[in-house]
């Protein structure tokens, strides 16, 4: 768990300079890793709203760093969006989000995987 640890600390830094203030928590969730083995091979992250709890397949460790940074940026944005009672917004808007608070662009890979 040492790479997602570091990301999540690189995280929280980007949003300490930019002064979001942001509750969120993040778990291994072995559900998700059992989603990939039945053909959600894109999943790597969900979020619940309420609290914003980040769950994460344990193939996220594996990623490649822009992938892992990609995907809990983005899973972010839809947190950032949750504390402001936006609890109904799409996918775009969490990449949105991410670009114009934290500046970050979030990109896709060729199987629809967030990156930066």
């Amino acid at each position: 768990m040492g790479n997602i640890d570091r990301d999540v600390a690189w995280l929280n830094k980007i949003l300490a300079q930019k002064k979001v203030k942001l509750d969120f928590a993040l778990m291994k969730d072995a559900a998700i890793d059992g989603e990939r083995r039945r053909g959600k091979k894109h999943r790597y992250c969900t979020i619940s709203s309420k609290p914003s709890l980040i769950r994460y397949a344990d193939a996220l460790t594996r990623a490649p760093k822009s992938t892992r940074r990609g995907v809990l940026s983005h899973e972010v944005g839809h947190a950032i969006l949750f504390s402001r009672g936006n609890y109904e917004h799409t996918e775009h808007e969490a990449d949105a989000v991410v670009k114009d608070i934290l500046g970050l662009k979030i990109k896709y890979d060729k199987k629809g995987v967030q990156r930066l």
